[in-house]
């Protein structure tokens, strides 16, 4: 029996244009996902937990500008590296957050995605939520998500990115650099380039290049506005012992800016290859093909990726007609 191969196309004068909605203008939109990406201990999570304050009070956001609606709105918040009760209210109360609109998963709950995308909708809709922050994004990727694989990581974000499409929410993904420093910033995310694909806002914090103590958010790119003016900001502790974020206004240091590094800091190419290899295959191993084709579309020519290699300690082993790669520890 022929299969019926009828399809529903649709003219584009049937589409009425809408404009592009933000919960933060330029930085943040609404009914997409945006990631936050930055080395560990530049103050990623509180710059998270100060934009759900401002949320939930329906305040300004750090650069003056105003947030949708007239009126304080819902944030939804997955963290699996700071403690509720002792790090994430304290952080809230210093910021001023309404935290009766701020929700999560109780600790019977442990969200899984794509698994329970699901309950993430049912979530957003109980609570009428604006935001939703994910801190970290890789601490509630389903153990099959394999982060450096492209197919596998839009399966994942696909279901996010409908939620947030279908309740007009926006999704804030909180994510780690990769240690393989000296490349372009939107390459620099810890894992797949696929994630970075599937945010429409790209942001970066990261060290203040000439000021001690102080950082920068800065866009990384996105396709939904131009890049948006960098904001420096500094930690302090606020009455009790919480930290906070005080924003100290425009800087003109870019991702670019954040992500160089003087000549006598940066690694070797090798060491680079080599730091990244350790990255990519302490999860699982892969096929030698796959891993040579990633690492030549990062930069890595095949001479650097031979010497990585031998530096990183990686071993090569035949399976049926293929070639697999692992760490050698993990053959002891």
């Amino acid at each position: 029996m022929a299969r019926d191969s009828r399809v529903q196309l649709i003219s584009f004068d049937q589409i009425q244009p809408e404009s592009v909605k933000w919960l933060w203008p330029g930085r943040i939109p609404l009914g997409k996902i945006t990631i936050l990406q930055g080395d560990p201990k530049v103050g990623k999570s509180t710059v998270a937990l100060d934009l759900a304050a401002r949320v939930t009070r329906c305040g300004v956001m750090p650069d003056g500008r105003s947030s949708p609606g007239d009126a304080p709105a819902g944030v939804v918040v997955l963290t699996a590296e700071d403690g509720l009760a002792d790090t994430v209210r304290p952080r809230l109360d210093a910021t001023g957050a309404n935290v009766s609109l701020v929700m999560t998963f109780g600790p019977d709950e442990h969200i899984l995605i794509p698994r329970d995308a699901g309950k993430i909708l049912a979530a957003i809709k109980e609570t009428a939520a604006k935001l939703v922050v994910i801190d970290p994004m890789a601490a509630f990727l389903e153990a099959g998500i394999n982060s450096w694989q492209n197919t596998s990581v839009r399966a994942a974000l696909a279901p996010v990115a409908k939620i947030a499409d279908e309740t007009g929410a926006a999704v804030l993904a909180v994510d780690h650099l990769s240690k393989a420093s000296g490349r372009a910033a939107i390459y620099r995310g810890n894992g797949s380039i696929a994630f970075a694909a599937a945010a429409r806002s790209l942001l970066m914090a990261g060290k203040h290049p000439e000021q001690e103590d102080t950082f920068v958010l800065a866009a990384v790119g996105g396709n939904l506005a131009r890049p948006a003016k960098s904001l420096a900001y500094q930690m302090e502790e606020a009455p009790g012992g919480a930290i906070c974020v005080k924003w100290l206004g425009d800087c003109d240091y870019t991702a670019e800016d954040l992500n160089w590094q003087p000549q006598q800091e940066r690694e070797t190419k090798v060491q680079q290859c080599a730091a990244w290899l350790k990255e990519r295959l302490a999860p699982a191993n892969a096929l030698e093909s796959v891993i040579q084709a990633e690492a030549l579309g990062m930069g890595f020519p095949e001479r650097t990726f031979r010497r990585a290699r031998r530096a990183a300690g990686v071993v090569s082993t035949r399976s049926g007609n293929f070639w697999v790669l692992s760490l050698a520890a993990a053959t002891n």
